[in-house]
């Protein structure tokens, strides 16, 4: 084969290629924003009023017919499904910003419970913002599940855990997780656990692997998910009394703390 033919055979499979990923691409992304469709329930009033609000309107219309210094919002291709959504409103970010230091605007921001209302998730008997701040007292089982279960339904999600955090002091902190599946399978730590800081980065992804443990081993039903939570709170336990992000956690020392609990003991593990 002479090197013309071969230069010829290797722009030939090289297009070939291209076409391949594209068509990839384009098959992969049809149903990822099917996905997100169906993710997030449309709540237009809700939607109006943050949109007014947060002065919005002030520059994209009261209907979103655009203005002198702002696009229109209605009736546009880019605002179709929400990640062509997101990528407008990021791709805009710059413009907007720069239009509104001119005209001396005050940066739009959201709160918690802004999104907690746009996007309809209750919060139990406290608002998120009481949530986030921490200004909470004891959250029931039933007010957990019935979040979590929310968080599956929109989501799709087959298991959905959740961690939480109380910050007495900053060294003095407690823990305790919960998780819940789609078949309904409910499991909550048993107790709220001391444990002294020494560094919380990391904390949450040791939880997650002692909870992945869980879920490997027991499988995932209502014996994974009960073996995930007590591994996984154990386990970022410890990471927790340790310095930095890369803690070595062995299985013996996940065992031995899960003894003292049961014993009655076990604040913080001596290495």
């Amino acid at each position: 084969m002479s090197q013309r033919r071969q230069f010829v055979l290797w722009i030939a499979l090289a297009l070939v290629a291209v076409l391949g990923f594209a068509a990839i691409l384009r098959w992969q992304y049809q149903p990822t924003q099917r996905r997100f469709a169906l993710s997030v329930t449309p709540r237009p009033a809700e939607g109006r009023t943050v949109y007014e609000v947060k002065g919005c309107a002030k520059c994209h219309g009261t209907d979103g017919v655009g203005g002198t210094d702002a696009p229109a919002l209605r009736e546009r291709s880019s605002l179709t499904s929400l990640p062509l959504l997101v990528t407008a409103v990021w791709n805009h970010i710059p413009r907007m910003s720069d239009a509104m230091q001119q005209g001396r605007m005050p940066y739009p921001t959201m709160s918690s419970e802004d999104m907690a209302q746009l996007y309809g998730f209750g919060c139990g008997e406290y608002t998120a913002d009481q949530i986030e701040k921490g200004d909470i007292g004891p959250l029931s089982d039933d007010a957990i599940r019935e979040f979590a279960l929310g968080v599956a339904e929109k989501f799709h999600a087959k298991i959905v855990a959740i961690t939480i955090r109380y910050p007495d002091s900053f060294e003095e902190q407690r823990w305790e997780s919960a998780a819940v599946d789609d078949q309904g399978n409910f499991f909550r730590s048993p107790k709220v656990r001391s444990m002294v800081l020494l560094d919380r980065l990391g904390g949450g992804d040791t939880w997650n692997g002692g909870f992945y443990y869980g879920l490997l081993t027991a499988g995932f039903g209502a014996e994974g998910i009960e073996k995930g939570v007590l591994v996984g709170d154990a386990a970022t336990r410890i990471k927790q009394s340790m310095m930095f992000d890369l803690p070595i956690v062995t299985k013996s020392e996940v065992r031995d703390l899960l003894r003292a609990d049961l014993g009655g003991g076990g604040k913080r593990v001596s290495r």
